[in-house]
């Protein structure tokens, strides 16, 4: 049985995050990242298979401020030897699939085979809403499940999964969507 850890990069103890708008302080930004270097560290020593990560924006409050996967995945693989890291994941409506898909690529490579890739849909609006790269794309969830935007958003994320993993696959492709 392998077991993963999973983590959402919050910056800030109980009552730094009370306090408000951590996420915009720099020497927390800076201990969080620190404690996370340690967190993959121990996890690689105890003999976890993987170390998770979400991809989440605009988080100033403090919660869940991993903004960039690519940077995080390489900042956790630089404090390990051989855990997986798994970036989860990249948000279909915010990526280009093509970039995603050279992104895991090249992370891949760096982290000596070692990336494991989560694709998601996206549920914050609040960053989603700004990230979008079609406007009919918006974030979805229980509130919206069943609409025609849970279709839209759905759509796209099937056609995104399919080129991300084609381009993966094959040297060169043609892709009429």
């Amino acid at each position: 049985m392998k077991f993963n850890l999973f983590v959402y990069c919050t910056i800030g103890r109980r009552e730094e995050l009370e306090a408000g708008m951590a996420g915009k302080n720099p020497e927390l930004y800076s201990r969080m990242l620190a404690e996370l270097g340690e967190s993959a560290q121990l996890a690689d020593e105890l003999g976890y298979f993987g170390f998770g990560h979400p991809e989440h924006h605009l988080q100033i409050e403090g919660m869940e401020a991993s903004n960039d996967p690519c940077l995080m995945s390489m900042w956790l693989g630089q404090h390990s030897k051989n855990l997986r890291i798994i970036p989860c994941g990249f948000v279909s409506t915010t990526n280009n699939p093509l970039v995603t898909a050279e992104k895991i690529a090249t992370l891949d490579c760096m982290l000596g085979g070692r990336l494991g890739v989560g694709m998601v849909r996206g549920y914050q609006a609040r960053w989603l809403d700004n990230f979008r790269i079609q406007p009919q794309l918006e974030a979805v969830g229980p509130w919206n499940a069943k609409s025609q935007v849970d279709e839209d958003n759905r759509e796209y994320f099937a056609e995104f999964v399919d080129i991300v993993t084609t381009a993966l696959r094959e040297d060169t492709f043609s892709h009429h969507g």
